[in-house]
């Protein structure tokens, strides 16, 4: 079956379930760029001084659509160079200087981890539901003793429970 025909509005989680079921495993990236923007737009700019997007986008091209949506801006076509003839001057070249792009993202990060390691950070991640603080087992744990701070290692490691998406990544 064909994928949905495009809407005015940004995508939905209705248009994503129709095309995953077009589909099975594969969203457009038309789809999934209107959803990350969607939940960009949600974000209470008050509350929240940025945001970090994590494995997105995957390609160019879901990059140059994300960079379309947030700021309307699209490369120029690449034209092939003017030819003049033999005879005649060259092609005019543009004079007026465009104004620069302003990007919608302020800075793109790619890391390059093996997935043994993200494996391990990952799973070692712990909450303590209790604080909301985060440590890891292997890199930051709890402190084990008691002082000023607070209880006993055993005391915080008893009540940590693992990450939520953290487990999703042993598969």
């Amino acid at each position: 079956p064909p994928l949905p025909a495009p809407v005015a509005e940004p995508p939905t989680l209705e248009l994503a379930r129709k095309a995953m079921e077009a589909l099975p495993g594969v969203l457009p990236d038309e789809v999934v760029v209107g959803l990350v923007v969607n939940a960009i737009e949600a974000v209470d700019p008050v509350s929240y001084k940025g945001f970090v997007l994590d494995s997105f986008p995957r390609t160019v091209a879901q990059a140059m659509a994300l960079e379309k949506a947030l700021t309307g801006f699209e490369p120029p076509p690449k034209d092939p160079p003017k030819k003049g003839s033999k005879v005649a001057p060259p092609p005019p070249t543009d004079p007026v200087p465009k104004a620069p792009h302003v990007p919608g993202l302020d800075v793109v990060v790619r890391l390059d981890v093996p997935d043994e390691t993200a494996r391990r950070r990952a799973l070692g991640r712990r909450l303590d539901p209790q604080t909301g603080i985060v440590y890891h087992l292997e890199f930051e744990p709890p402190v084990e003793t008691e002082d000023e701070l607070g209880p006993t290692f055993n005391g915080i490691n008893g009540r940590l429970v693992q990450v939520e998406g953290a487990a999703d990544q042993e598969a």
